[in-house]
């Protein structure tokens, strides 16, 4: 099980911040005003959205609709859940979004409900620049693995965000496909970044467009974590992994996982691109921490 603290976790973030444009009119107590079709600050998964509607919605009632508006001296984050398997919306009301600070204790931070369209919007009063997205139960039981992701926030400014969603089948087949047996990586505690080239159109729920062919950089343990990189053709979607790729396929993803890892940082490397960041995590057991690392790319 894992600990219900995550003082441990720290991952340096330039938060990402609402525009005009991204106007920001109604509330709906903290359930359902927020939901996006780009993520990511460079480091994590904030991000400013243009204000079109998500691919993949729940129906013809899921459109996008605005943030909150902006509170003085409140952080305020909206978003949607989104399944890590298709890159859709999750609307089954028993999904639950815990948003804390690192270092609070997990099961003492407020369950958001999503509406029925996956989608959610809180505030808060902290003054920490970075805030714990989390999904999935307490343990690693149950439909849905525990999902961690960190972003980037300012008091008085509004965060969107991709709040990611992994299903206990989806983690099986993964480490099947990888060779790792019944073992799952959420087991094992793993580190899933998601390389987007923000200079390329939108592919929804993304700011950007996924990059093929990046090398995952890892910097800090003596000896690296194993990497493993999606086999997937489609940009959306993170099915299959093949123990044989080197480098991201189309979906731009990979992820490394290591039960003993020490604290790490973890990035990309591409010849035609630059990203902007880097993240710094501790794997934690019986959880996979999801960021999307943005660049871009020649």
């Amino acid at each position: 099980m894992v600990s219900t603290r995550t003082s441990l976790l720290l991952v340096f973030l330039a938060g990402c911040v609402s525009a005009e444009g991204d106007v920001l009119r109604s509330r709906d107590n903290g359930n359902g005003d927020g939901n996006g079709n780009g993520n990511g600050d460079g480091n994590g998964n904030g991000n400013v959205d243009g204000g079109s509607r998500d691919s993949g919605s729940a129906g013809d009632n899921c459109e996008l609709l605005p943030c909150p508006d902006q509170t003085i001296g409140m952080a305020t984050v909206c978003g949607r859940v989104i399944d890590l398997e298709t890159s859709l919306p999750i609307t089954q009301p028993s999904t639950q979004v815990r948003i804390y600070e690192p270092g609070e204790q997990i099961d003492m931070a407020t369950a958001i409900q999503p509406d029925a369209c996956g989608r959610f919007a809180t505030s808060f009063s902290g003054k920490s620049p970075n805030l714990v997205v989390h999904t999935g139960g307490l343990v690693a039981m149950g439909e849905f693995r525990q999902v961690i992701s960190v972003i980037g926030v300012q008091p008085g400014q509004v965060t969107r965000v991709n709040a990611y969603v992994l299903r206990a089948a989806t983690d099986q087949e993964w480490s099947r496909s990888a060779g790792l047996g019944d073992r799952g990586f959420a087991q094992l505690g793993a580190f899933l970044a998601i390389f987007i080239d923000v200079g390329e159109p939108p592919v929804g729920p993304y700011q950007g467009t996924p990059i093929a062919g990046v090398t995952m950089t890892v910097t800090g343990p003596a000896s690296p974590p194993r990497q493993y990189y999606f086999a997937d053709g489609e940009p959306q979607r993170h099915t299959q992994i093949d123990p044989d790729l080197t480098v991201t396929a189309a979906s731009g993803a990979g992820l490394v996982s290591d039960e003993l890892a020490p604290i790490a940082s973890y990035g990309g490397s591409h010849p035609d691109c630059t990203f902007f960041g880097q993240s710094l995590a501790v794997m934690l057991p019986s959880a996979i921490q999801v960021q999307e690392i943005l660049g871009t790319c020649q």
